[in-house]
Parts: structure tokens; sequence; C-alpha cells
């Protein structure tokens, strides 16, 4: 089984860090990150560049609209995510629990949806980044709850089966690095990094009326030509797609290609 794991600061909890606790940060991802290689589990980590970076893409009446900043406005900040394979969520769980936060905030785990996942392009992250002189980038898809609530599974799969064709030019263009579809928030198991200890407990982190369902990770010369990948997702039209930068790191484990069985 596949999880995401969704990683949360409250707001000054990262942009306030000093250079040296950053970096200590850091090194305790890496040591994370070697330990999920080893168990095999390591599927991609990425550290989002901070909200007021991010531009949302919206499509109403085919006309694409753009505004700067991140869609939810909120005091629980989406800073970064990691991708695991593991055989249960009390193994997904082991590893989440290592993940750093800044102020005591906490981690999300979501199981992804392997029947409706997009296959990951074969180049990794990192020869993209550092050879191919590209950015990267986290396309995020936002729908509201009610409407996501009202969809069957052939619905939801016909949004999956939209979205293709974006992946199919993105691949095409050399640009697609790996994307996914998340189970429903119902699904989620949140890690609290209280002070004392960390309380795991069900449901998602954040609550909110807009609901993540999906993402995908992109390598683009700029972040108009994200946007203009996000414009034909069908999440742009039905809610919306927040464009978000990526913050590049050279890691020294091994990117694993992601969802390499999903059916092309």
């Amino acid at each position: 089984m596949r999880y995401m794991t969704l990683i949360y600061e409250y707001a000054g909890g990262v942009e306030n860090l000093s250079e040296g606790q950053h970096q200590g940060l850091l090194e305790q991802h890496r040591r994370l990150q070697q330990r999920a290689t080893q168990e095999g589990a390591y599927l991609g980590a990425s550290e989002l560049k901070p909200a007021g970076a991010a531009v949302c893409v919206r499509v109403k009446n085919g006309v694409p609209s753009l505004s700067d900043g991140p869609f939810i406005e909120s005091k629980e900040l989406f800073v970064g995510f990691y991708l695991f394979a593991c055989p249960n969520l009390d193994a997904a769980l082991e590893l989440a629990a290592m993940i750093p936060t800044a102020s005591n905030s906490g981690v999300e785990v979501r199981p992804l949806d392997d029947a409706c996942g997009h296959a990951g392009s074969a180049r990794a992250a990192e020869t993209l980044a550092r050879d191919g002189g590209k950015s990267l980038f986290a396309l995020l898809n936002y729908l509201d709850e009610d409407f996501v609530a009202a969809c069957s599974a052939s619905d939801m799969q016909a949004l999956v089966d939209q979205s293709l064709s974006m992946v199919r030019r993105a691949e095409a263009a050399g640009d697609y690095v790996m994307g996914g579809k998340l189970m429903a928030p119902a699904t989620a198991t949140t890690i609290q990094h209280a002070a004392a200890s960390p309380q795991i407990v069900d449901g998602p982190f954040c609550e909110a009326k807009e609901v993540l369902l999906g993402f995908h990770v992109l390598a683009c010369d700029s972040i108009t030509a994200a946007t203009d990948y996000a414009k034909s997702l069908p999440e742009a039209g039905l809610g919306v797609v927040e464009v978000r930068p990526i913050n590049f790191y050279e890691q020294t484990a091994p990117r694993i290609e992601w969802n390499s069985s999903a059916p092309s």
C-alpha cells in the first residue's frame, strides 16, 4: 500500500527558523529517508516553498483565472510531503512519526488509491532539476467536500481519466515526475506532535471544507509552464488547482519510480 504523509506547520513555525535550525531539520529528514530506503519504503519527498509563492488556477466557462497565494487560508500550512510504500498503516505511521516539525504541529497520513493512480516518469526529479535546469512544482487538486461526497466511484474515475491527457502531455515533454489520487479524508490518520509525546488520532489534521483530492509533481522551466498544465486539469474547472514551487535538495537516498504498476 502506498501512503502520502502531508506535513503541516503553524504560521511562523518554519519562516522563523535560523539557518542552523533549518539544517538540523534537514538532517533529521535525511536520516528518515535513509531508513525508509533501507526498508524499501521510500518513494520520494518534497518540501513546498512558502504558501505565498503559490498560484491558484481556476477555469470558469472555459476562461482560466490566476490568483496569487494559497487556496486555503488557515493557520495550518501545508509545507511538504513524503510518499511511502508500506505493508500496512502501522508501518507507515512508524515512519511518519520520524518526520520533524518545527512547532509541534502534525503529520497526516493518507492512503493513495492505487487503482486510480498515474504512472510516474522514469526520469528522477533529481536529474530533471540538476541536469535539466528545470524547477519542480506541485499541482495540488482541491474540490469541495460536498461535491466529493456526491461523486460515485465511476465519477471519480472519470476525473482521473480526464487528468491523464495532462499527464501524457507532460510525460511527452519530459516534465512529469509523479502523481496520484488520495483516498477520502475519512481514511486519514493524524500524528499530532504534542510537547509531551506524539498522539495518534483518526481523521485529517486540517479540518476544511476543501478536500485535497490528488497531486502531480512536474519539472518545468517556469511557474507559467506549470500553471498552463494546471489549466487543463478537470479540478481547475470544478474546484481549484494550487501550484506550489518545490524546494530542491539533492538527496543521497535513491528515488524509486512512482506508481510504475499503474495502467497506461
